[in-house]
């Protein structure tokens, strides 16, 4: 918490842009993607290859929820949330939004509440995402 203060960053913003549930989101996903690859080296008992589908059209989401868990391999970082009406996974690509990144990996720990902004996503194993673009953290645990 005292990091957050010290980085100038409210610990406990009194908004969110909240406009979409997690479980909205999901009944609304669309099943129609086109690939985009991201590869990140890990070691062997880790992902080597994350294969991310990308959504057509350029809808983007904003949810928010209590951070679950976290993994993080490098550059790629997979956090769940849950706002009370369904856990969602989130996909944090250092590539796609290095500030979005760092702020992941530096600031939110499980327990924590965050807001996201993103779009739709499947991973390669078919879980359906939000490839995130930033974050911004609603309550410290």
């Amino acid at each position: 918490m005292h990091a957050l203060r010290a980085a100038g960053l409210d610990p406990y913003p009194a908004h969110t842009d909240r406009a979409t549930s997690n479980l909205e989101f999901l009944n609304n996903f669309k099943e129609e993607a086109k690939t985009n690859n991201f590869t990140e080296e890990t070691n062997a008992s880790s992902v080597n290859s994350a294969e991310v589908k990308v959504i057509g059209g350029a809808t983007e989401y904003i949810l928010a929820g209590r951070v679950m868990n976290m993994r993080s391999f490098g550059a790629l970082t997979f956090a769940k949330i849950d706002d009370g009406t369904a856990m969602l996974q989130l996909v944090i690509e250092e590539e796609h939004s290095k500030e979005s990144a760092e702020f992941v990996n530096t600031y939110v720990d499980a327990g924590d509440f965050i807001e996201v902004k993103g779009g739709a996503y499947t991973t390669k194993k078919g879980e359906k995402s939000l490839l995130v673009k930033s974050v911004k953290m609603l309550a410290k645990s």
